[in-house]
């Protein structure tokens, strides 16, 4: 890993000391998750860049009956990791998960480590990987405590497909793509992505 990844998680580190970073993001992606779980069964979760894990600690008060997340996806066991995050800073073993996500996340690590992000995902994930990703340069001006450039990875969403077909073996694993950019959109639904080697 380079020098500026480690730098990007003690400015991260700092923004959660300060309660100035997002808790976690998940929450606002449930009903993206509830499809992915109809479709590709799942009881198994790991959140990558879960931040303060607390999408899975509160209810979904905006649904009938307010079900914890966990209950309204139908899993078992959810594995945080968040390398800013004292609770969930421990790289998880290599152990697989139904399903993998990071949410938000990618673009805020340098470009010449997403190869080894990709890798690691693709190592714990076994039937389904849905990533969030910032793919619009006009909405990328968040900046951390020391003033360096919060999202530095923002490319076009080829490119995004692209690396991560590139950085890992995704042969027979649907990979679900949501961009940030475009928020809640009625109706919407997601179309998985298979990398199909040639």
């Amino acid at each position: 890993m380079s020098p500026d990844y480690f730098e990007k998680i003690e400015q991260n580190r700092l923004l959660h000391q300060t309660g100035k970073a997002h808790p976690g993001r998940t929450r606002r992606y449930h009903y993206l998750l509830k499809q992915i779980v109809d479709a590709v069964p799942s009881k198994t979760i790991l959140d990558w860049g879960c931040g303060k894990g607390n999408q899975w600690k509160h209810p979904l008060t905006f649904i009938l009956g307010q079900p914890m997340l966990k209950d309204y996806l139908g899993l078992e066991t959810i594995t945080c990791y968040d390398p800013a995050v004292e609770e969930y800073n421990q790289l998880p073993n290599e152990e697989k998960h139904d399903l993998v996500i990071c949410t938000d996340v990618l673009s805020l690590i340098p470009e010449q480590d997403l190869a080894w992000v990709f890798q690691q995902l693709r190592l714990r994930c076994s039937k389904a990987l849905f990533l969030v990703v910032q793919s619009d340069h006009e909405l990328s001006d968040k900046r951390y405590p020391d003033g360096s450039q919060k999202q530095v990875t923002v490319k076009p969403r080829n490119w995004w497909i692209e690396k991560c077909w590139a950085s890992a073996d995704w042969t027979g694993i649907p990979v679900y793509w949501k961009w940030s950019e475009e928020g809640r959109i009625p109706g919407e639904v997601l179309v998985p992505h298979y990398n199909i080697p040639i």
